[in-house]
């Protein structure tokens, strides 16, 4: 189980190594917002990404939910950036965003928001 994990790891590293590739047309180490969105226009690329269950949808919330404080992306965080993003929300993502949104606006959100069905913790 173990080695099945790491193997898989290791798997996505490597795909995500040759996506930044992809991506950084430039070759300066980061990828640009002009070159992410020009990659993700790309049939194969789209394809590729749904198998790997990402929703290529949007580009630019995907780039915005990758890029550091720099406004660009890393190799390290296009690798743990798509790693957080694949598949679907699990239940505790869900718990935690609204926590912070509780938090930041001060109230219960399952009072603000009943008709996402929402049990309070």
């Amino acid at each position: 189980m173990v080695r099945m994990k790491m193997r898989a790891a290791n798997m996505h590293k490597s795909k995500m190594e040759q996506l930044f590739r992809c991506m950084d047309a430039d070759g300066d180490k980061r990828i640009q917002k002009h070159e992410f969105q020009h990659v993700m226009k790309d049939n194969h690329i789209r394809t590729w990404l749904s198998s790997m269950d990402m929703d290529p949808g949007d580009a630019d919330i995907m780039f915005d939910l990758l890029r550091g404080d720099d406004d660009l992306i890393s190799v390290e965080e296009l690798i743990t950036g798509i790693g957080r993003l694949r598949g679907p929300a699990r239940s505790i993502d869900m718990r935690r965003l609204l926590a912070k949104l509780e938090e930041q606006r001060g109230t219960d959100a399952n009072t603000q928001f009943p008709h996402l069905g929402v049990a309070a913790v």
